[in-house]
């Protein structure tokens, strides 16, 4: 009963943050951080924004699907939190493109939105509990070990 509880609480969370990501998606308009790109001068940024744009609306839109449906969805715990994540991961992103116009160097920009994702990506990881997340980092340190 308490683990029940528990797992209601936790897709309950993703899917107020699968929300709170597709709102900030619309909310922000990824039109208008395209087009910042564009006014900044960094025509070759816009084509891998689109791409993760795409994917990471598709990833919040199966998160949401999966947390608001959790008896039926497939990997439901995996997939919903997946789309938290990329919440988190699009608006740092456009928070950083939005801001371009305040850095005196553009890469610093980039840099900066590198690292958060890599931090956020890794507490992520280590604190969400996900069994996908675990099976991936034996995965990855196996190929490491192995290398």
């Amino acid at each position: 009963l308490q683990r029940e509880k528990c797992n209601a609480e936790r897709f309950a969370g993703y899917q107020k943050l699968c929300l709170f990501g597709l709102g900030s998606m619309f909310w922000a308009s990824a039109s208008e951080v395209l087009a910042e790109i564009e006014k900044e001068g960094k025509a070759e940024w816009i084509n891998y924004c689109f791409i993760y744009s795409a994917i990471a609306l598709v990833l919040m839109l199966i998160g949401l699907a999966a947390s608001t449906f959790p008896e039926s969805s497939w990997l439901a715990p995996s997939l919903s939190g997946l789309g938290g994540l990329q919440s988190f991961i699009f608006v740092l992103g456009a928070f950083h493109i939005g801001s371009l116009k305040f850095h005196s160097y553009l890469d610093e920009c980039l840099y900066s939105m590198i690292a958060t994702t890599v931090a956020i990506t890794i507490y992520w990881g280590l604190s969400v509990q996900d069994p996908l997340v675990n099976l991936f980092a034996l995965l990855v340190i196996d190929r490491v070990t192995t290398v």
